[in-house]
């Protein structure tokens, strides 16, 4: 039986998913502090918060262009490319 070549690669779980799960925790802490700030109406807090809030959606999308860029599959590999090709 001759041998079947993988085309799918197997992305590490320490690497760069592990790192955007950490970034979506932080934001998801970030904007909860924030809004709980801006209750308590600590103006200072709340736009500190909010900042962090959105440098950390920056950074996740980033790395997640970085994630497309560097990927070897494509729409058109899977069920995917077929649902947005018709």
């Amino acid at each position: 039986m001759p041998a079947v070549e993988t085309l799918v690669h197997m992305v590490a779980h320490t690497a760069l998913p592990a790192y955007m799960n950490v970034l979506l925790l932080l934001s998801s802490i970030t904007a909860m502090t924030a809004h709980y700030a801006l209750d308590y109406n600590i103006n200072d807090r709340t736009l500190i918060f909010l900042v962090g809030t959105i440098s950390i959606a920056t950074l996740f999308t980033l790395l997640q262009y970085i994630e497309y860029i560097t990927s070897t599959l494509n729409f058109s590999d899977s069920v995917y490319g077929l649902y947005y090709t018709c």
